[in-house]
């Protein structure tokens, strides 16, 4: 299993935080809600409700897909988002250069709203 990377993550700015703080709180909750149906829900049940998103695809190839996904752990089933977690995330957009420099996990996460 790869692990969490913090790719199921709600990225916005600390300004946006602060004005709209009731629906960010409410948005982690949900992404925590569909997570944790992710890995509740067999994943052909799954796949059928996700399908309309995915016209083109086969069911059994969407299947396989959700399945993979669950046995590689990328789907974090608490929304805190630890240190170890960021840095895993902050190696790979480095080493794929969708970012040009590291910034401390302090500086970029507010790690309160799930808490809420």
């Amino acid at each position: 299993a790869r692990g969490d990377l913090g790719y199921t993550s709600f990225y916005s700015t600390r300004r946006f935080v602060a004005e709209n703080r009731d629906n960010c709180t409410a948005l982690v909750r949900g992404i925590h809600l569909a997570v944790m149906a992710l890995y509740a829900e067999p994943v052909e049940v799954t796949a059928e409700l996700v399908a309309p998103f995915f016209p083109d695809l086969p069911p059994e190839i969407l299947i396989r897909a959700i399945a993979g996904y669950r046995a590689s752990g990328l789907w974090a089933r608490c929304p805190a988002l630890p240190a170890p977690t960021v840095v895993a995330l902050k190696a790979a957009l480095l080493s794929g250069g969708l970012i040009q420099r590291d910034i401390p996990y302090e500086a970029i996460v507010d790690d309160t709203v799930w808490q809420e």
